[in-house]
């Protein structure tokens, strides 16, 4: 079975930075910069590359396809689209020893990396993931829905860590009130909005 492999990560501030997560959670100060930061990359990595739900990448991301062999046709699919460019295709040979192709003898289509005309992917050593695919990823920038789909999760994550669930109202004098909905019905609201800003933009690796 192919296998990926992120070989550079995406930075979840590229998509959503601190400064726009706390505008949207309404805070003010830096005392909870870190937690707000670790929130957003835990809502990230939730929908974002290889092992998210989207099987999209929403930010720019180095990764690397790990296949037995190459396949019967001309084209390599690359997942987690999209696809902004190739770095490297490498095989082990029949005697075992590790090759590149140029990248003259290849091209990218789309999400596809395709061999060249006239031309056909080379015999690979019969062993697992003998055939390697290194590729660039990634939105720039990423979808609206898929920002809006982060805040909401975000929202979701920053209640539930600091909020008292006996406590209906938290008054700071001199600033103001907030208020929670015990009840949970505001999260349920919010993962059903989650659902359909991501569905379209799902992608069945």
């Amino acid at each position: 079975m192919p296998r990926l492999v992120v070989i550079a990560p995406p930075d979840p501030k590229s998509v959503l930075s601190t400064a726009e997560a706390k505008a949207h959670l309404r805070v003010v100060g830096a005392g909870d910069d870190g937690l707000i930061e670790q929130l957003v990359a835990a809502a990230f990595g939730q929908i974002d590359g290889p092992e998210g739900w989207l099987g999209r990448a929403l930010a720019t991301q180095t990764i690397e396809l790990r296949q037995d062999g190459f396949p019967r046709g001309d084209a390599i699919y690359l997942p987690c689209e999209p696809t902004r460019s190739i770095v490297s295709v490498t095989y082990v040979d029949r005697e075992g020893a590790e090759q590149e192709i140029p990248g003259a003898d290849y091209r990218l289509i789309g999400s596809e990396a395709v061999c060249g005309r006239r031309q056909r992917w080379p015999q690979a050593y019969d062993e697992p993931e003998s055939v390697r695919v290194r590729y660039v990823a990634g939105h720039d920038p990423a979808p609206a829905a898929a920002v809006a789909a982060l805040k909401l999760m975000l929202g979701n994550l920053y209640n539930l860590v600091g909020s008292d669930a006996r406590l209906r109202k938290r008054v700071v004098e001199g600033v103001g009130s907030r208020e929670w909905d015990t009840t949970g019905k505001f999260n349920e609201t919010a993962d059903r909005a989650v659902t359909a800003l991501l569905t379209p933009l799902r992608i069945f690796i």
